[in-house]
């Protein structure tokens, strides 16, 4: 579930495509494309939503801020640079 920061909730984010978690990816679906049923003789909710199996494949996957940070730090041009000195390094002798 994604929540706003006044506590209610926007999406709920679902796995899809892919087979047995192979290739899967998480989408966030709008909580008003979703609709909540009681399955019969049940103690359970059943969760669907208006979305195809095309929109929802075809959707952005759903990253975390964390995955999202990680990304741009792995894509982040890396400094090469140095201050180190490249000078032969000279002996310093105590004084006598």
């Amino acid at each position: 579930m994604i929540f706003t920061k006044d506590g209610s909730v926007e999406a709920a984010v679902i796995g899809v495509g892919g087979f047995l978690g192979i290739g899967e990816k998480n989408v966030a679906v709008p909580l008003d494309t979703i609709s909540v049923a009681e399955v019969p003789n049940s103690d359970d909710l059943k969760l669907t939503t208006a979305e195809t199996a095309d929109t929802l494949n075809a959707a952005p996957e759903f990253k975390t801020k964390s995955q999202q940070v990680a990304e741009q730090n792995a894509n982040a041009p890396v400094d090469t640079t140095t201050t180190s000195s490249t000078a032969p390094a000279t002996e310093v002798k105590p004084a006598e």
